[in-house]
């Protein structure tokens, strides 16, 4: 991701939805129009925190793998992190 624009729609993503689909769409939209992503490459992520994975007190593995399958077929990268707050993420992309 070195040098590269990220974008990332942090959600639950159960199930991925069109709405979902629709925010990444014009998010994407808006963000290659910021004059300072010219000719850079842009990487759209998917987010899912272990914190909302453990919303149900225990990880559903079974859950788990189907949200990531589901996401992996929109052609999108999935990312899962340990990040509750978004300027944590923010602070590890910079790094």
């Amino acid at each position: 991701m070195y040098k590269k624009a990220v974008l990332v729609e942090r959600g639950s993503f159960r199930p991925v939805t069109k709405v979902n689909l629709d925010m990444l769409k014009c998010a994407r939209a808006q963000f290659i129009q910021e004059p300072a992503l010219t000719g850079k490459d842009i990487i759209i992520m998917a987010e899912i925190t272990i914190n909302n994975l453990l919303a149900s007190g225990k990880i559903d593995y079974e859950d788990f793998l189907h949200r990531i399958d589901s996401l992996a077929t929109t052609g999108n990268y999935t990312l899962i992190s340990n990040y509750f707050e978004f300027y944590r993420l923010t602070q590890y992309f910079r790094r």
